[in-house]
């Protein structure tokens, strides 16, 4: 049967939509791929030429799969509307934000699939091309007779190495070009965009995949927590083997020579053990032996661990420290993301550079915090030494999550309407004021002496208005030569 599965995602990477292909292709059925972005976090229009594109390659399709962010839910109900008006195919959606809101979502799609996806796509699949029943396969929602029907979850998968290698096999995969088109993937083009959207290794041909699957924390306003609460009581954390990942690289590396890095998107890179991670590393220098990039947190990154991976190759580190409020921490639920665990980290990774470059992730655009609370996090920040990257994200309220839940609570998110129109808001969009000004600078690497000028009590009480922070971040030619100047004073 052919499939078509449909990524409206800024990222190529796509993990779950390409793992997603591969099992399917692996049990034999046809799988074409569009993937619906034109450059890193970027929008589509979804004009009607585009529209009609989609179509036409859905058209012989036994089944649609679309897969979806919060963020994408507009572009989703957009794509899933005009395919059901013109086409007979069921259209499935899966994702995170099926997984949170299904309710939601099947007042747009045919069948929701909840979780994990591999397992239950594999055996939908198998039930339609049979024309058997698939109203009782686990995992899926779908309206039967008027009445939502809630099928039992599937167990995590806990063997991971039984999944096949994420597909870039190119075959039937599609790529948006300028123009409102849809265009078979191509080596060349596929290494145009991998040049461009990795924010850590920019102008770089990156593979992004990942050794583990699964959170050990449950941060009040990630997606994991979800996870956490769905599947409470199984093993959340999985590994594959070191062999298994090893292989899957080795395999891009031959196929793709435009690959020089790797990312690692797992949510903690140092959650398996040391022996784990010594075995990955020893196979890593021999097999692979170029520079990679992994996100780790003070818990588990320990100064054994990181000298390993910075030896087989690691080159840059990405570490959320969210916020250096002791008050927002326990909010967030990260009490072992405290200001001395994050300066204890920082320490340890200042001792492998200039090897080892480093990106310290922080929310910002908090309602529940405080101007202080902000300043907690810029007195933390100054007390980390250069040179890092500080990457601001503007706090989005994820379906589902805790936060979510006490920010509905709070009357934060307004009725209906208002929280879908909040599924619009990027979390790359910060506010313009005056303290993430501050912080951009700092991201910067500006001298800390400009910037605790710019928090000392006098200057707050000057400038730390609305109408002053929108100036600095005003989209001008002024604003672009201001901060050109601050990239001269900082290479000074």
């Amino acid at each position: 049967m052919k499939i078509t599965l449909i990524s409206p995602y800024s990222s190529l990477a796509s993990l779950g939509v390409r793992s997603i292909s591969a099992s399917l292709k692996k049990a034999g059925h046809a799988v074409t791929m569009l993937f619906l972005t034109s450059s890193p976090f970027s929008r589509l229009s979804y004009s009607g030429e585009l529209l009609d594109r989609i179509t036409e390659l859905c058209r012989d399709s036994g089944l649609i799969g679309i897969s979806l962010m919060s963020g994408n839910f507009s572009q989703a109900e957009r794509i899933t509307s005009t395919l059901k008006s013109r086409l007979h195919a069921p259209v499935i959606w899966g994702g995170i934000h099926p997984t949170s809101r299904p309710e939601e979502c099947l007042q747009v799609a045919d069948i929701v699939c909840i979780g994990e996806g591999e397992g239950t796509i594999v055996e939908l699949a198998a039930r339609m091309e049979t024309g058997a029943d698939y109203g009782d396969v686990r995992n899926l929602w779908l309206t039967i007779e008027g009445k939502i029907r809630k099928n039992d979850l599937r167990p995590l998968i806990q063997d991971l190495d039984s999944l096949p290698f994420m597909d870039y096999d190119l075959d039937g995969h599609h790529i948006f070009t300028e123009g409102d088109l849809l265009v078979p993937m191509t080596k060349g083009i596929l290494h145009e965009r991998l040049a461009l959207e990795h924010t850590l290794v920019p102008g770089t041909g990156v593979y992004q995949t990942i050794w583990t699957r699964g959170c050990p924390y449950h941060c009040s306003y990630c997606c994991n927590d979800i996870f956490h609460t769905l599947y409470k009581g199984q093993r959340i954390v999985r590994k594959r083997k070191a062999s298994s990942i090893i292989d899957e690289i080795h395999k891009i590396k031959n196929e793709f020579d435009f690959i020089s890095n790797v990312c690692f998107h797992d949510d903690s890179f140092f959650a398996v053990s040391t022996d784990d991670l010594k075995e990955f590393c020893d196979l890593y220098r021999k097999k692979i032996d170029m520079p990679f990039v992994c996100l780790g947190d003070p818990q588990l990154t320990s100064e054994e661990k990181l000298k390993l991976v910075v030896d087989a190759g690691l080159r840059s580190i990405q570490v959320g420290i969210e916020s250096g409020s002791e008050k927002t921490i326990a909010l967030y639920r990260r009490s072992h993301f405290n200001s001395r665990n994050m300066l204890k980290l920082a320490e340890i990774i200042n001792k492998f550079m200039p090897r080892l470059s480093v990106h310290y992730d922080l929310i910002v655009d908090n309602p529940y915090e405080t101007d202080e609370d902000l300043l907690e996090t810029i007195r933390m920040l100054l007390n980390i030494p250069y040179p890092y990257n500080a990457q601001l994200f503007s706090l989005t309220f994820f379906p589902g999550t805790a936060l979510h839940r006490k920010a509905d609570a709070d009357g934060l998110l307004g009725d209906e309407k208002e929280e879908a129109e909040n599924y619009e808001n990027y979390y790359g969009r910060i506010k313009p004021t005056y303290l993430n000004f501050a912080l951009k600078l700092l991201s910067l690497n500006v001298s800390k002496s400009v910037v605790r000028f710019m928090i000392h009590p006098r200057m707050l009480a000057i400038f730390n208005r609305k109408w002053f922070g929108t100036l600095l971040f005003m989209p001008s030619k002024g604003a672009k030569r201001t901060f050109d100047a601050i990239r001269k004073i900082r290479k000074r």
